[in-house]
């Protein structure tokens, strides 16, 4: 998604583009409301107060209070230790003027420091067109006039004195879905108390990363802080790879000048673009840096879903503070900033500067500027005494592992498909592609070796979220989400591609002005191939489907109906043939998994599978050998990520049972089935200080303990597993030597030798009639091609399930 801006400020200034490969649009008032927590108790309250001079006032929601009193007691401790007085107020279900009339009745009052869910206020404009973000401004300024002229919830003018009084920053994480919101706020106090006593700190020196539009900037002023400032400007240099690999070696402070969104940064190289380095990246590779200046549009938008600036500063062991802007626009005119900075002012106190002299000259550019950390901070003056960053080398492989197809452009986002001739197919998104160093989708296959990758439907513009599933005939057939940009049409549409000795041509067949994403595929009992996504065709998020008949598609029909949002679908097919799809659902400021599944024509939802949870995301589903159906995903209710799982016996869904607990983050799911009909959970877990993918598997009525699949000095998420015969395959993303590849392993499951010597028997092919016969795949899908691979199959005979294990 691209959308244009001009500037008008500096005629030498380039245009400043909002460009986010995934085609995401901003996040509106009316979307924001319908997420936001509207709690029918309201209340200001003052906790204590200590001193009246140099007040600093700390804002936090009363529903995590409780949760953080002895970090938030040593944070005051810090700030009076260091001359602040401070005063700590709960606050729950008051408006912004509320708050902002609060913030006004202070005596001597500097800045406040909103944590957790505290109220937004909203503005709108129309310098650049139609935009709408969270104002912070509103906080900062405290005797102007905000004026909401149409009474629509968003301030469309401010008059009288509109210089900022105070300043303002915000803790605020519980858009950050892929951690726990008070697990994220309590270590970024631990941080912030170690950078304070001197036990915090990185190599006293500056990045100044800014791409091609804007050579020529050169340190951003940031010599009036550092007399050690990297520049990097030139524009065949400044790519996505450099960036990721700056990101690791130890800077104090990074400015990086890119176009963004609040999902990542794309660069550009001359005639074309370079990649991007997207917010889950930020959160594997934990930046080595403690401040971030984000010249980049809406970086700090922090009503978004995972923002980037929420996993610069929320991100362990490093990152406190991130100055950028909810909408377009980022700061100009450096120096007013860090020259302060330079003669020892906060970071507060800098900014809140900067705005009384630059402010005013575009609002259209500035309004949406906020500071996302603790604004009382300094740069450190200190030198020496940090440590070193380990730096990730060698091939980051074990033994047994193997890389699916080396390349020095990022490979990422694999997904997974055994085909009947025995073939194991990873399709993926990739930048390898030397025409435009965009996102296109590559694939390899695995017989006894793997083979060279190719392109799946190459084109101009980005190509991401491949999945794959079989044809009627067993082909692999690729479905992914591409961007089309035109005047009249740029959104997200779904094309395919069928692999017939080579990839087809790609082909459209879901066309979305609100974006088509996150596809899902399977192939039901009547050997249609079914597609499930999400779009916001209808204004909210939904969940649709469409079929494959070989021939053509059917038109999408949506599955899911609510007011709410749902996403992440994941589908699979029973033995008994009935279609079901999995999906978490955001309602009531929380999310929780649902179900649906399809019977005469109609989607039937059960759910919340998850219960109770608040905070539940991302299912996974498989079919055990008894029939289950097993749904697993991760929580943050306790804490820390743990996963969950529930399973369909036939009438309905457990009760939710906890598979891991650790202390640490097991994320992102993946299931599938093995021979011995048990399921095989594969996550990316934190528990030994960097990202590995560990597996489990549910035998005699419990989940098995998580063992590693592979430890080593890179960074491994995005875990995927299939079964191949005996053999179980676990596919994930690496970060070694500064660049992601698709690594490959075969595990060795406990007791599966045994089993599989006492259940083997044999059959001759001429024996095993196909076509006389109902058979299943371990996916539930119904084998009607003769020509059948050796594995495990099942037989429905007399309303009985069999197993029926074919061997060539």
């Amino acid at each position: 998604m691209i959308i244009l801006f001009l500037l008008f400020l500096n005629s030498e200034i380039k245009e400043l583009k909002w460009i986010d490969p995934l085609g995401r649009r901003p996040k509106g008032y009316e979307e924001w409301q319908r997420e936001v927590s509207h709690e029918k108790e309201k209340g200001l309250g003052n906790v204590r107060q200590t001193g009246k001079e140099n007040l600093c006032a700390l804002i936090v929601n009363a529903e995590i209070y409780r949760d953080l009193i002895s970090e938030i007691d040593q944070f005051a401790s810090d700030l009076q230790n260091e001359g602040w007085s401070v005063r700590i107020d709960t606050v729950r279900g008051v408006s912004p003027s509320d708050l902002r009339t609060h913030l006004a009745s202070l005596n001597n009052l500097k800045g406040a420091i909103f944590i957790g869910e505290v109220p937004v206020a909203w503005c709108e404009s129309y310098g650049f067109g139609v935009e709408e973000y969270p104002v912070d401004l509103y906080f900062m300024d405290l005797n102007g006039n905000w004026i909401d002229s149409d009474r629509d919830g968003k301030y469309d003018n401010h008059t009288g004195d509109v210089n900022p009084e105070i300043w303002v920053g915000r803790l605020y994480s519980r858009p950050l879905t892929w951690d726990s919101e008070v697990r994220l706020l309590k270590n970024y106090f631990r941080k912030n108390h170690l950078y304070r006593t001197g036990l915090l700190s990185v190599p006293h020196r500056a990045l100044s990363y800014v791409d091609d539009d804007w050579q020529g900037f050169g340190d951003c002023s940031l010599s009036l802080v550092y007399s050690d400032v990297t520049v990097l400007e030139t524009p065949s240099l400044t790519t996505a790879a450099d960036f990721r690999n700056r990101l690791r070696q130890g800077f104090e402070w990074i400015q990086v000048c890119s176009h963004s969104s609040p999902w990542g940064h794309t660069f550009a190289i001359p005639g074309g673009y370079s990649g991007t380095v997207s917010n889950a990246e930020i959160f594997a590779l934990e930046p080595y840096a403690l401040f971030f200046n984000l010249f980049a549009c809406s970086g700090t938008r922090f009503v978004e879903e995972n923002y980037s600036a929420g996993w610069y500063i929320f991100q362990n062991p490093y990152g406190l503070l991130a100055v950028g802007s909810a909408k377009v626009g980022s700061m100009l005119y450096f120096q007013d900033f860090y020259r302060p900075l330079g003669r020892d002012s906060c970071v507060g106190e800098a900014f809140k500067a900067w705005f009384i002299r630059n402010g005013q000259s575009s609002r259209a550019w500035f309004y949406g500027l906020n500071i996302m950390g603790d604004p009382t901070l300094k740069p450190n003056r200190r030198e020496g005494g940090f440590a070193e960053r380990p730096i990730w080398s060698g091939d980051g492989k074990g033994l047994d592992v193997e890389i699916v197809s080396p390349h020095s452009e990022t490979d990422n986002g694999p997904s997974v498909l055994l085909t009947p001739d025995n073939k194991i197919w990873v399709v993926w998104t990739t930048g390898r592609n030397p025409s435009n160093g965009r996102f296109d989708i590559a694939s390899a296959y695995r017989d006894n070796f793997w083979h060279d990758a190719g392109f799946v439907g190459p084109h101009t513009y980005w190509d991401v979220f491949p999945s794959l599933t079989q044809d009627q005939n067993g082909n692999p057939l690729c479905v992914w989400s591409h961007f089309d940009y035109s005047n009249n049409h740029s959104a997200y549409n779904l094309y395919y591609s069928i692999y017939r000795n080579s990839w087809s041509p790609r082909e459209r067949f879901v066309v979305d002005t609100s974006c088509a994403l996150n596809s899902s595929l399977c192939r039901d009992s009547n050997n249609l191939v079914r597609v499930f996504f999400q779009s916001r065709r209808r204004g909210n998020l939904d969940i649709y489907t469409a079929t494959f008949n070989g021939t053509v598609w059917s038109q999408p029909i949506p599955v899911t109906t609510s007011p709410d949002d749902e996403m992440a679908p994941r589908s699979l097919v029973d033995r008994n043939g009935r279609v079901w799809v999995f999906y978490n659902r955001y309602q009531n400021d929380g999310s929780k998994i649902f179900s649906s599944y399809e019977s005469s024509g109609l989607w039937v939802e059960i759910g919340p599978i998850s219960g109770e949870s608040k905070r539940a995301y991302h299912p996974s589903a498989t079919l055990d050998g008894d029939n289950h159906i097993w749904v697993v995903w991760q929580g943050f209710d306790e804490g820390n990520g743990n996963l969950y799982g529930s399973y369909w016996n036939g009438r309905n869904f457990s009760l939710p049972i906890r598979i891991t607990s650790d202390t640490t983050n097991e994320v992102f799911p993946d299931l599938a089935t093995d021979i011995r009909g048990r399921p095989i959970l594969v996550y990316q877990t934190n528990r030994d200080g960097n990202w590995d993918i560990y597996y489990s598997y549910y035998e005699n009525g419990s989940w098995r303990i998580g063992q590693p699949v592979e430890r080593n000095t890179g960074v491994d998420i995005n875990p995927r597993v299939l079964t191949r015969q005996e053999e179980c395959w676990v596919i994930w993303q690496n970060f070694t030597n500064n660049n992601w590849e698709i690594f490959a392993k075969r595990l060795e499951l406990v007791g599966e030798r045994e089993e599989k010597e006492r259940r083997r028997f044999l059959r001759t092919n001429p024996f095993l009639q196909v076509r006389n016969r109902e058979l299943y795949d371990i996916k539930g899908e119904r084998v009607r091609n003769q020509k059948i691979g050796s594995g495990v199959y099942f037989e429905k005979r007399g309303g009985e399930i069999f197993k029926v294990i074919f061997v060539r």
